[in-house]
């Protein structure tokens, strides 16, 4: 694949957004879902953030570096199925430099695989056991910087979003639920502290039909390129985004105050206090030492604001 053929068709509109000239806004497609799933990996489960606490029922879990490797097999269908939603984007760097020849000459590449990464964290896994989360917290830094040396393409950062009128099928639920065996105690624990939000809040009303409610399913920036404003222009981008397609709101939840250049209306949760109990009858709070934040937020963004004479909406 080309860098210059492919990677560099841009969106028809970015909406009044602006980005220097050698970064682009592309539409995702099946083509970049393993350059998504590594930066998932990289993003979520190689830096300290609350996603890797909740892969695990309480710490220590398994080593970073082996978490993130079995995210990119495990999670593919979670991965495909937002990448080919048709409301997910990312910014491609047309300058970047390529570090490997066999990445410039293919526009790009993961060489996880390549390098034997991959079959070393499946072999770790059958040791454990099929959903062991046992092992040593504390990484060797060459494999680390290995890792992130494995990736080598010019996606830059990538927002996943979908039609909150089709949810993640059945399956696709269960595969992150194994992989994260908090995530649903977790999202209960959330709502009931957003309980007290007015039951009539825009941010409360399910969907009636497509094209009602964008749903925001993760965001990531690449190493090297934080502190550019790209994914604050990303977020801003698919927000336009969806009100251009007819979409009345968009919902996610997050720790990062990026968000707030377009926000209508936010809630706030806490997830130091969350305490599960392991055997013996212990509680333990998963979520505290780890780096994350104690106050996160679930946004709501008012896109088009209801009107008697709004017309019917369409993707």
């Amino acid at each position: 694949m080309s860098l210059n053929a492919t990677h560099t068709a841009p969106v028809p509109s970015t909406h009044g957004v602006e980005l220097p000239a050698r970064y682009r806004i592309c539409l995702l497609t099946d083509e970049y879902t393993d350059w998504v799933k590594a930066l998932y990996s990289d993003g979520f489960l190689l830096r300290v953030t609350l996603w890797a606490a909740m892969s695990r029922a309480a710490p220590p879990g398994t080593s970073r570096v082996n978490l993130a490797l079995r995210a990119f097999t495990e999670l593919d269908c979670f991965h495909r199925y937002l990448v080919n939603s048709g409301l997910s984007y990312a910014i491609f760097d047309t300058e970047y430099a390529f570090r490997r020849a066999g990445s410039a000459e293919a526009g790009g590449h993961v060489y996880w695989g390549d390098d034997g990464l991959l079959l070393a964290a499946q072999q770790q896994q059958q040791q454990n056991g099929d959903g062991a989360h046992d092992g040593d917290d504390d990484d060797d830094d060459a494999e680390v910087d290995r890792l992130v040396d494995g990736v080598d393409f010019p996606l830059v950062c990538y927002g996943l979003s979908h039609d909150a009128f089709a949810p993640h099928p059945a399956a696709i639920q269960k595969v992150v639920n194994t992989f994260y065996p908090l995530r649903e105690p977790v999202f209960e624990y959330i709502h009931e502290q957003l309980d007290e939000r007015p039951r009539e809040h825009p941010g409360r009303r399910p969907p009636k039909g497509p094209c009602e409610i964008l749903k925001r399913n993760g965001c990531i920036t690449k190493r090297g390129y934080e502190g550019r404003g790209l994914m604050t222009a990303l977020n801003r981008f698919i927000a336009l985004e969806a009100r251009a397609r007819g979409f009345r709101g968009l919902s996610l939840g997050t720790n990062s105050r990026s968000f707030f250049a377009y926000v209508d209306d936010f809630g706030k949760f806490s997830l130091a206090d969350f305490g599960v109990e392991e055997e013996g009858g212990k509680e333990v709070y998963p979520f505290r030492g780890y780096g994350c934040k104690e106050k996160s937020w679930t946004i709501w963004c008012d896109l088009v604001p209801p009107s008697p004479s709004s017309p019917p909406r369409s993707c």
